[in-house]
């Protein structure tokens, strides 16, 4: 992969530079690539157009108070197996806090009499939901993720902490960026709680017992979850002022446009296909 960056006409990658300045700098100062862009938070929503406005779960949430609800979703891919969606159920009936909580998965089915236990305080989802809508709504207080990069931008600019529940690929290392370096979340399960591993099938279950304690804690008013609510809220100011007319995702789009601009003009005039130049760029 090293060999084909040096050889790239340049790298474009969706973060700004306030997120990993120091990463941004290692790219460009130790020649890893001729050039990089970094063009992020892409697709950033506008308030007046976050999709889902009028949906279910967000007349639900208008009916919570502000940082109160916990929403849990694990992406479009992330496989989470039944008896852990069970260890899970439990937890968030055990932890007391309200939850909004989508769920992929043809097979599983609720413990027995647990809908009715939670009742209102809880609403599961077990479709597509509007995540940047439901990140966007004040009442939702924490976020538990799989740590997948599209959902890390997400709740930056929405400026919402997380709680951190990695299962495969490099999911593990976001989670140490989240929390060690961002300091914007904690680990759902402590250090040495269990087996965790890059193959899904190998990690431990996180019991309903550990569950209910981080969630208890992180939400709790004054506890960790405040603290890194204030850190994700200065990072989300950050992301928007990059994808500003003059920030620095905004100046790094318009220096890619110009780039390829002048390479094509460059590769017309040297008699070579500037059409295949698009193919030299890693996303």
């Amino acid at each position: 992969m090293g060999t084909a960056l040096s050889r790239c006409f340049g790298l474009a990658v969706n973060t700004f530079s306030d997120l990993e300045h120091g990463y941004c700098e290692l790219y460009v100062d130790n020649g890893y690539v001729k050039r990089a862009y970094f063009l992020g938070p892409l697709s950033l929503p506008l308030p007046e157009t976050v999709p889902g406005g009028n949906s279910q779960c967000i007349e639900w949430l208008d009916k919570k108070p502000n940082n109160s609800v916990l929403y849990l979703c694990f992406g479009t891919f992330v496989p989470v197996s039944d008896a852990q969606l069970q260890e899970l159920a439990l937890g968030l009936e055990a932890s007391g806090k309200p939850f909004l909580w989508v769920v992929r998965s043809d097979s599983w089915a609720p413990p027995e009499e647990w809908t009715e236990r939670v009742g209102d305080r809880g609403m599961v989802i077990t479709g597509w939901a509007p995540q940047t809508a439901i990140l966007a709504h004040p009442a939702v207080g924490a976020f538990v993720t799989h740590c997948g990069w599209n959902s890390v931008l997400e709740t930056i600019v929405a400026g919402v902490p997380v709680l951190t529940w990695p299962v495969v690929f490099e999911q593990f290392i976001t989670e140490r960026f989240v929390t060690q370096v961002l300091a914007i979340g904690a680990r759902m399960s402590p250090e040495g709680a269990g087996v965790r591993s890059t193959r899904h099938k190998e990690n431990d279950l996180v019991p309903a017992k550990v569950v209910a304690q981080a969630v208890s804690a992180f939400m709790e008013p004054g506890g960790e979850g405040d603290a890194a609510r204030s850190r994700v809220k200065e990072l989300s100011v950050k992301a928007r002022a990059a994808m500003a007319d003059g920030g620095s995702s905004h100046r790094d789009l318009r220096r890619l446009i110009d780039d390829l601009m002048e390479a094509r003009s460059a590769a017309r005039k040297a008699g070579t296909h500037g059409a295949a130049l698009s193919s030299d760029i890693v996303s």
